[in-house]
């Protein structure tokens, strides 16, 4: 049985892994936004996985400062 440690260290792994609320709350848009016809389901894509790119760089170059 994992321990109160691991428990608690799996449960930071797991948020730091998770987009924020803001990143959260762009994404349900971009979905609801294909889902719904008014941008193509292929642009939505694109857009969010250029988004997810542009912040997994500006967190490095955070992380690296």
């Amino acid at each position: 049985m994992p321990g109160r440690k691991e428990l608690t260290s799996a449960v930071d792994t797991v948020r730091g892994q998770l987009p924020s609320r803001e990143q959260a709350l762009f994404y349900g848009g971009l979905t609801a936004a294909a889902a719904f016809s008014l941008i193509e389901w292929p642009v939505a894509a694109a857009i969010g996985i250029g988004n997810a790119l542009v912040q997994r760089s500006v967190h490095k170059e955070i992380s690296e400062a």
